[in-house]
């Protein structure tokens, strides 16, 4: 009891304790965990804000653009089967010529184009890349064309991935014949030199035979027939023919069983001899997609312009300029120029360093302004600079005939409608005939150009309709007059169905029609012309 009351006492008065338990107790001189735990967050922030601080100064890497394509098909000449794939590219970077193409049909998947891949490189005449402006075509043999209608998918696969895809529908076309490409081989010939006419038609060419008409050129006469071989039309024109140098036109036309007409022209330089003329460079001029999909400006697809630049020198870095234009006859009337032609300037900062081909593409994005029923001329003036010189290149081919009209005369008092008009009495009729006897003359007007094909559902058109002959003419005019898709107008402009008598002397006239075509929404633009004649022998 005396004993606990020491200790009790010892501790209320702050004894010292014993040296064992001096011995076990720990010192606290350190720093608390709350602090430690403080530091240790506060080096850790700084170290992740200064590591996402570097990070962030990183440039970022460069935007990749998307490559994107427009895929067409192209027929016979008979409209039976499909001829040729071709794929434009319109935007992105460059394909590799290893790259694959695989395409797939519906209706004849056992031809062999549609069971192998096709390298990149078949379809670009092996160029080194595929690139934006260019066109890959498939062209498929004579014996494994696919039978329309059918459709064709199409895949365009790189080593990694997918690039492009599509399924493009293949039918079996009702269109007139139409002009897809012409010109002669070799380019600009020297006088007295052999060379060759060939054109390249699509649409229905039943019941009609390609002529071309070379009489403007001088050592050459007359209208030609064409001779047909491997889907071209060819006329040869044999050594020592051609006597003059200058710059001619031939004359290309095909009318079906239908009536419808297609004309081009192909322009020809006879040269002395002098290889590449007075320049050391050629001009080759085209456009894409193909000619064979053109269409009037209601459509939605561009075209692209291109020149290839074949120059034959040897100096360096020589500055390459191009300008193209664009001249169209409309509707067939060589007499009558549409304009003085669109003019659209080149890519610049283009060089050649000889002897090498360069091309050159047009600035504009796309050119739509094609003109219903016309002979289209593309022209290209290209300047080398260094002195080099100036040199030109062209290309011809025509718009489709969508919206057509043929004017004649007929016995029969109600007309001909629609695609296949009688032209009768082909020899005509007596100078004499009386209101009781004479013929009618009737204008006939049809409208193919479908909603899809780009076409409004409406058009109008007007213009004249005139005969000419030795001491006698006479004009009616016609006014505005509006045809519905897939529907067709008769006209009488003589009167309402009246037989016409206005001829009162015997002679050979040729009865025209000159008509201007225009979109009905607002009345402009001016979408085509229709140019028709039928010639008349009245005794």
């Amino acid at each position: 009891m005396e004993g606990g009351l020491r200790s009790a006492q010892r501790r209320r008065t702050g004894a010292r304790p014993s040296r064992l338990a001096r011995r076990w107790r720990k010192p606290r001189r350190g720093v608390s965990d709350v602090v430690a735990t403080i530091l240790i967050l506060a080096i850790t922030v700084t170290l992740f804000a200064s590591l996402f601080a570097f990070v962030d100064s990183f440039p970022p890497p460069p935007a990749q653009s998307v490559n994107e394509f427009k895929a067409t098909l192209q027929y016979t000449a008979n409209n039976s089967y499909i001829q040729s794939l071709s794929i434009l590219m319109t935007a992105g970077p460059v394909i590799t010529p290893s790259d694959s193409v695989y395409m797939k049909s519906a209706a004849n998947p056992a031809l062999p184009a549609f069971n192998t891949a096709i390298p990149v490189a078949w379809g670009i005449n092996n160029a080194t890349v595929w690139t934006v402006g260019q066109s890959w075509v498939y062209t498929f043999g004579a014996t494994h064309q696919p039978k329309l209608p059918d459709n064709i998918t199409v895949f365009l696969v790189s080593t990694t991935q997918l690039l492009y895809s599509t399924t493009i529908p293949g039918s079996v076309p009702n269109l007139p014949p139409s002009v897809v490409a012409a010109g002669i081989t070799p380019t600009n010939p020297a006088v007295a030199a052999a060379f060759q006419i060939y054109a390249q038609f699509t649409g229905n060419l039943t019941g009609g035979t390609p002529t071309v008409n070379i009489a403007g050129i001088p050592g050459l006469a007359g209208t030609q027939t064409m001779a047909k071989y491997s889907g071209e039309y060819v006329w040869n024109v044999t050594a020592s023919s051609t006597t003059t140098v200058g710059s001619y036109d031939a004359w290309l036309s095909v009318t079906n069983g239908a009536g419808q007409t297609a004309t081009a022209e192909i322009p020809i330089t006879i040269t002395s001899g002098s290889t590449g003329g007075s320049v050391p460079f050629t001009v080759t001029v085209g456009l894409s997609p193909l000619p064979q999909s053109i269409l009037p400006q209601q459509g939605t697809l561009a075209y692209t312009l291109w020149a290839a630049i074949a120059y034959s020198g040897s100096k360096s870095n020589v500055p390459v300029y191009v300008n193209f234009t664009v001249t169209q006859l409309a509707g067939g009337r060589s007499t009558s120029l549409s304009g003085p032609g669109t003019t659209i300037g080149g890519q610049s900062s283009i060089t050649v360093s000889g002897p090498a081909t360069v091309t050159v593409y047009s600035n504009a994005s796309g050119f739509i302004s094609w003109l219903l029923n016309s002979t289209v001329k593309i022209t290209a003036t290209a300047t080398l600079g260094q002195s080099v010189g100036t040199g030109t290149g062209s290309i011809s081919f025509v718009t489709q005939n969508l919206v057509t009209g043929i004017v004649y005369v007929t016995t029969s008092s109600a007309g001909a409608i629609g695609n296949v008009v009688p032209k009768s009495p082909a020899t005509g009729f007596s100078h004499t005939c009386t209101a009781a006897t004479c013929p009618y003359l009737y204008l006939d007007v049809w409208d193919n150009y479908t909603t899809a094909l780009g076409g409004p559902a409406t058009v109008t058109f007007s213009g004249v309709e005139y005969a000419n002959a030795t001491g006698h003419s006479f004009t009616f005019t016609i006014a505005s007059t509006s045809v519905t898709q897939g529907g067709s107008t008769l006209l009488d402009p003589a009167g309402a169905t009246t037989r016409w008598t206005q001829v009162t002397a015997a002679g050979t006239y040729t009865v025209s029609i000159w008509l201007t075509i225009k979109s009905s929404a607002s009345g402009t633009p001016t979408i085509g012309y229709i140019y028709d004649t039928f010639p008349l022998t009245v005794s």
